[in-house]
């Protein structure tokens, strides 16, 4: 009995697992190109290319190749600062509640040093959804990703925008942002787990 029990055990987790482990690419496709690895940009170099599907407001918001250590996912991350904005016109097809995550670090010039920005959420009328304020300098050094979250409920079917709002000073830190991510309450789907016997 305790050698089945254990048996349907592995069995739940590994189905699980499996499941899970393939939830990125269908559980987070709200959002485009989240996590910024589109166009290629050269390793190091502080490029002002603006990612592909994002708006950029302002002369620094940066795509970013592996200069301030590696990406939270993927190679390539987006540093923002000085009044300028990565924004991003996404579809919401189901109207409700979902949860919003992303990871952020900064270049990290000591922890005196602050990095704050604001992520915003606005409607097709430029009406503010949801905001929130965070200081990506939180770490304890280059390199070190943090992951945040932002509730937001979608009243209607319709067109939103998302914005990213680097808050720090010409001279200050970057705010590192990677793998944003937009997901319904709800999800994951339901998942059939065998836990039975064959």
């Amino acid at each position: 009995m305790k050698i089945l029990t254990f048996s349907r055990t592995i069995q739940t987790s590994f189905v699980l697992s499996l499941h899970l482990a393939f939830l990125p690419q269908t559980w987070c496709d709200t959002i485009q190109n989240g996590s910024f690895e589109s166009p290629t940009v050269p390793p190091i170099v502080l490029t002002p290319a603006v990612p592909d599907t994002w708006q950029r407001t302002g002369s620094e918001a940066y795509v970013l190749n592996g200069r301030y250590g590696p990406a939270q996912d993927g190679l390539q991350y987006l540093g923002i600062k000085n009044g300028s904005a990565l924004s991003q016109v996404f579809n919401i097809a189901t109207a409700g509640a979902y949860t919003l995550t992303w990871f952020d670090s900064t270049e990290f010039n000591g922890p005196d040093q602050t990095s704050p920005y604001t992520v915003i959420v606005q409607d097709s009328a430029n009406a503010t959804i949801t905001s929130a304020s965070f200081d990506a300098n939180n770490v304890s050094g280059v390199g070190v990703w943090v992951p945040r979250s932002l509730s937001v409920t979608f009243p209607n079917t319709a067109s939103y925008k998302l914005i990213f709002l680097g808050q720090s000073g010409a001279f200050a830190e970057l705010s590192l942002i990677d793998n944003v991510c937009l997901a319904a309450v709800s999800a994951p789907p339901n998942i059939a787990l065998n836990a039975g016997g064959v």
